[in-house]
């Protein structure tokens, strides 16, 4: 698919609680965003309360007060005409805001888009409601679920990355949703990316155990008790498997006491993360909360087969049975009977890796951010056609349906 042109510049200002790299999935996905709008030479800014060094970004740091419990996470303080006048300063006229977080931050730029009477875009990237179980406040949710959906109902559209989370969230009554998955540098991510080596450093004498891996934030809202309790009965039942765990978070003390055989490698970004994942044998990952699951993706496109939870993102992604196997997200005789098969049956084992591999090759980030630019276009159409402003002379005919890459056809 070619990438339409505007007749106008497109300058993209978005708002984001952190552009610190590799800080989770939405930092990943905004910096695929970045390098594919340098690459097409689209100007765009970035407003954070929390920036860093990430690939040349151009970014505006705002105040933010630290989040508790989230080490390096802030929420913006900065009043909406603060953020206003810094963008000003910058000489940076935005033909679009593109919202990535419904804090504070979201909120500032949603008041400037208006005060400019430029369109809003938001993404749906965190599915906050599905987090309050796991703190003790699942009283809360309702009134969570009413304060997004007036706040995405401010939007003139918002994307949503998972098919399963679009039902939901029209459900709840939220308007002008549009599904846009993430994707998948399939160069980085690979199979052959394989090494023996690694392998045989994680598990020395042990080389006939294969690797389970687990690739996520350590945090309890990733459903991690359950992923801990299911280690621990393999551990009792089995020898045959090792656990190798990549990630940082505040559960990690905890899941160290309660996971003592697993093997814990701290955070890992780039070519050592491409040989972690291809160089595994499973991927295993209980969270019933991602909005997209962009390290099952990951997982999926090293030639993983997955065993995931049957909510969210994930269960998008996971073809049951073809794949990998999707699981009821607290069902832990169901978790252990998908990875015990997994673990025992070496051919189907092999048949799901060949499968993963193949259909991950359907998300390449260039055609995904191709029909996010096409979505930003069509927006800002149907923005000038209701109030008729001139200062968006768009040619092309708004549309009422984003076009896709053939995820259908993936069975994925």
């Amino acid at each position: 698919m070619n990438t339409i042109q505007p007749p106008f510049q497109q300058k993209i200002a978005y708002f984001c609680g952190t552009i610190e790299s590799n800080k989770d999935g939405v930092s990943r996905v905004l910096t695929e965003i970045y390098r594919y709008n340098q690459k097409k030479k689209i100007p765009s800014l970035f407003v954070t309360p929390v920036g860093g060094k990430q690939d040349g970004m151009p970014y505006i740091k705002v105040c933010g007060i630290p989040v508790p419990r989230y080490e390096g996470y802030k929420l913006s303080i900065a009043p909406a005409h603060v953020i206003h006048r810094n963008i000003r300063q910058e000489q940076f006229q935005p033909s679009l805001i593109h919202l990535n977080s419904p804090c504070t931050i979201g909120r500032a730029g949603q008041k400037i888009s208006a005060w400019l009477d430029v369109p809003c875009v938001a993404t749906y990237h965190t599915h906050f409601p599905s987090y309050l179980k796991y703190h003790g406040f699942s009283h809360l949710e309702q009134p969570l679920r009413t304060f997004l959906r007036r706040f995405y109902n401010r939007c003139d559209t918002t994307i949503v990355p998972s098919k399963v989370l679009y039902k939901e969230l029209q459900r709840d009554g939220i308007a002008n949703l549009q599904y846009l998955p993430h994707g998948v540098d399939t160069q980085s991510f690979h199979r052959d990316f394989r090494s023996e080596a690694w392998r045989e450093k994680i598990l020395g004498a042990d080389s006939d155990k294969k690797i389970v891996l687990y690739v996520g934030r350590l945090v309890w809202e990733k459903n991690l008790k359950l992923f801990a309790e299911l280690v621990s009965d393999m551990s009792a039942e089995r020898t045959d498997a090792q656990v190798v765990i990549v990630g940082t978070g505040p559960a990690e003390e905890e899941l160290r006491a309660m996971m003592p055989s697993a093997i814990f490698l701290g955070l890992k970004v780039g070519r050592d993360l491409s040989e972690i994942y291809a160089s595994s044998d499973i991927f295993l990952f209980p969270s019933d909360t991602e909005t997209f699951g962009n390290v099952t993706l990951e997982a999926l496109a090293s030639g993983l087969a997955c065993v995931v939870a049957d909510a969210g993102g994930s269960a998008d992604l996971v073809s049951h049975n073809h794949t990998g196997f999707v699981v009821h997200p607290q069902k832990k005789n169901d978790w252990k009977t998908a990875l015990y098969t997994l673990l025992d049956d070496t051919s189907k084992r092999q048949t799901m890796s060949n499968t993963a591999f193949e259909q991950a090759q359907y998300f390449h980030w260039e055609n995904i951010l191709q029909q996010m630019h096409t979505l930003y276009v069509d927006v800002q159409a149907h923005c000038q056609e209701r109030t008729n402003t001139p200062h968006l002379v768009a040619l092309y005919p708004a549309q009422t349906v984003i076009r896709h890459v053939p995820v259908q056809s993936a069975a994925l």
